[in-house]
């Protein structure tokens, strides 16, 4: 887990270093697919490229958060106890992402990507909480019925 953690992050931090152009082309096709999708199926929605950038910003951050918990957790410690370390390290990795922009050409560096990264970060860090604690605490029922037969 560890080391897809750190893949993972150099992903993140490879995204950041492609520049203006290359960046808004990704976006751009990953919008098409998204309006695309959503008008096969008869929904009339039409996200803008900024709304793209955003979620892309906020899932990235939020498959870091949980990719961290998950590690943390394999390695014995339960996600709640190591909550400031988690958080630290993707509010990090979201203040490096945006410096390394400072220096890709055509990029800017937004404090408020840095939020929305956060908020990836500290949505999916809840969300995969709860499913360990449900998985804890089904292994705490089952052993307690097993010990009872």
């Amino acid at each position: 887990m560890t080391l897809i953690t750190a893949v993972f992050t150099g992903f993140i931090f490879f995204h950041s270093c492609l520049n203006a152009d290359a960046s808004d082309g990704e976006s751009i096709a990953l919008l098409n697919i998204i309006n695309r999708f959503f008008n096969s199926m008869g929904i009339p929605l039409e996200f803008s490229n900024f709304i793209v950038r955003k979620l892309a910003h906020f899932s990235e951050f939020g498959v870091l958060a949980v990719l961290l918990t998950v590690t943390f957790y394999s390695y014995g410690n339960f996600p709640l106890k190591k909550t400031p370390q988690i958080l630290f390290v993707c509010l990090f990795c979201a203040c490096i992402d945006e410096t390394i922009q400072i220096f890709t050409p055509g990029r800017a560096s937004l404090v408020t990507d840095i939020w929305v990264d956060f908020c990836g970060s500290v949505t999916a860090l809840i969300l995969t909480s709860i499913v360990i604690a449900i998985i804890e605490k089904h292994k705490r029922n089952k052993l307690l019925k097993s010990a009872a037969d």
